[in-house]
């Protein structure tokens, strides 16, 4: 899946592209390391998250309740932690 969109962080709509389930996202900064982000096809919300972001940016927390195309709505929570890329050069 390819997600294409551009937004302010006030909660105004904008349109997306790539996405079958939703065509706008709303997105709303609450704090320095922390979102809303609405995920909604036409006016209806699809996903509703709250997304933190630890100080260091190495971790992303992310809660919210999703509606399925069968019109079921659940709750998720997802933890996502950054893995270092940078390589290490011992001497000997």
């Amino acid at each position: 899946m390819t997600l294409d969109f551009k937004t302010d962080l006030n909660g105004t709509p904008s349109r997306t592209s790539g996405n079958a389930r939703f065509n706008k996202v709303r997105a709303r900064q609450l704090s320095a390391t922390e979102f809303e982000i609405l995920e909604m096809l036409d006016e209806d919300v699809i996903v509703a998250a709250y997304w933190r972001f630890s100080e260091d940016a190495q971790t992303l927390w992310r809660w919210g309740v999703g509606k399925s195309p069968a019109g079921l709505s659940r709750s998720y929570e997802e933890l996502f932690i950054k893995e270092s890329t940078a390589t290490h050069i011992f001497d000997e």
